[in-house]
């Protein structure tokens, strides 16, 4: 094998604040690990539940926070359960024991084996769980010459990969059998490619092994190869392993998790909600209800009526004190719990309705009562409840955007009217479309007391590293002030760890 994985030390801020894919995969797992947990069946105390694959630890916490929590709604243990995080001996896992200090909701450890060996004695497992590790490979058969992903090798490369994954996910079913009590539960998810062959990760590698060819040589080039493998769903049941096993399985299914894509938008947060596929997820949702015609075509007609009301009227709609509930920027972003973070809305009455903003209401109670009332089986319920909510969380989530974002707007203003003499301003926003012209940039520019610097320009994306040079070039030669006020709209390379060194540095204890 010509790559070694090597050490993560160091990783684990980075990847814990960079899987939201990941975390995203187990959230759509929630309802099959509530169908898992109403199959188990077991009588030896305490309950061992166990990640193999818990990497640095954020996402392997949350998961196992749905397990507990649902084990507890059922009330299938008595005493608190332990909770095992696996992975490598070379996993960085100082931050997972920092979380799990934190946060002592449960009792948790960690085991530093491969999860293709056996990490626990026989007979000790009460359910086995992973997300996103399966694709993984134990090691590479060898490096592909002419790209760095299985998918785009030639079929001798492909087969001898498929072979690899089939030892691998043999060893795994293996081990995990004997830890398993009797009675006990594997729950696993799996990154594979669909029916026609299309998966979501070709395209990324795809795109990384061209950027790769105009700075690798060829040898490098060759070492590139990473050991992923994305199996089918017909590879992922091989019945007669599980019989070999004594495994019974419970469902397979496969299921699409999209890319989550970071968005452009004006305001305080630069990923935002894909409107578009949220409420195109919720129509196929009532689409597929045993609904007489009119009431299905009365929904979808709502839904669609409320989509076109978000993108443009509701924030038009939003001021800092509206007598409408739902537009009141005081009400809606107060903290009911803080003093220090709520304002009173003592000088207006919320005494008007938005007759938009009551019909989504209305129309997303109806859907909910209509999925709760359906004839399909318990579990299927469950599943289209749950994407139910999700859309629905992000219909919120994005009508708190736009209060945030008119909010921050005003708050720009605010901060332009009292800057002094001795205090610089910097704002950096963002992408925009200027004027004549459908290309997007990306634009940066600092203001101060004393004029304007800016703005500068750019055809695509810019990083951490540019944004310091720019501020190292351009604005400290002007930044000899008492205060500085720096204000973005969120997107990682604005915020960046290099940009926040610099200013700490700069202005220790004087930025905002």
């Amino acid at each position: 094998m010509a790559m070694n994985p090597g050490s993560t030390s160091g990783m684990a801020g980075d990847y814990n604040e960079n899987s939201d894919p990941q975390l995203a995969i187990i959230n759509l797992m929630t309802p099959y690990i509530h169908l898992g947990i109403d199959e188990l069946n077991v009588s030896s105390l305490p309950l061992v539940i166990a990640d193999f694959g818990s990497s640095h630890g954020r996402n392997s916490i949350i998961a196992m926070k749905i397990f507990i929590k649902y084990l507890q709604e059922k009330n299938k243990f008595v005493t608190s359960p332990l909770v095992i995080h696996n992975d490598l001996p070379t996993n960085d896992w100082t931050k997972l024991f920092q979380l799990l200090s934190e946060d002592k909701s449960y009792h948790g450890v960690a085991n530093g084996y491969s999860f293709y060996e056996q990490c626990l004695p026989d007979n000790s497992l009460s359910i086995g769980f992973t997300s996103s590790s399966l694709h993984w490979l134990s090691k590479i058969p060898f490096n592909i010459k002419n790209h760095c992903f299985h998918i785009h090798a030639d079929n001798h490369e492909r087969r001898a990969y498929e072979q690899q994954a089939k030892i691998d996910f043999n060893s795994f079913i293996e081990h995990r059998s004997r830890e398993l009590v009797p009675g006990g539960i594997l729950v696993l998810s799996i990154p594979s490619f669909d029916d026609q062959g299309i998966d979501s990760m070709s395209n990324y590698f795809d795109q990384l092994y061209t950027c790769a060819k105009s700075f690798f040589n060829e040898q490098e080039l060759l070492n590139l190869t990473i050991p992923l493998y994305l199996r089918s769903l017909s590879e992922c049941m091989d019945y007669e392993l599980f019989d070999r096993c004594s495994l019974q399985l419970i469902k397979a299914e496969l299921t699409e998790c999209k890319a989550s894509t970071r968005r452009a938008v004006s305001g305080l947060n630069y990923c935002a909600t894909n409107d578009s596929e949220v409420f195109d997820n919720i129509i196929e949702l009532i689409n597929g209800l045993t609904l007489d015609t009119s009431e299905r075509h009365r929904l979808v007609n709502n839904i669609r009526k409320s989509k076109q009301y978000l993108k443009s009227d509701f924030k038009a709609n939003v001021t800092r004190t509206s007598r409408v509930l739902e537009h009141c920027i005081c009400f809606s972003l107060s903290d009911p719990m803080s003093n220090s973070f709520s304002v009173p809305c003592s000088d207006h009455e919320h005494d008007q309705i938005c007759s938009e903003c009551l019909y989504l209401a209305l129309t997303l109670q109806d859907i909910n009562r209509a999925i709760d009332n359906s004839k399909d089986d318990e579990e299927e319920v469950k599943r289209k409840m749950y994407k139910f909510t999700l859309a629905y969380d992000a219909i919120q989530a994005w009508k708190s955007h736009h209060l945030r974002s008119v909010n921050q707007d005003s708050g720009r203003e605010s901060v332009l009217d009292v800057l002094g003499e001795d205090a610089i301003y910097l704002n950096l926003d963002f992408v925009m479309n200027l004027p004549n012209t459908e290309q997007s940039v990306m634009v940066w520019c600092s203001i101060t007391s004393g004029g304007l610097i800016g703005p500068y320009f750019f055809d695509e994306t810019v990083t951490g590293l540019t944004y310091k040079q720019m501020l190292v070039d351009y604005a400290w030669p002007q930044l000899q002030r008492k205060r500085l006020y720096f204000q973005h709209d969120g997107a990682a390379p604005h915020y960046a760890v290099i940009v926040r060194e610099w200013l700490d540095e700069k202005f220790p204890g004087r930025w905002i």
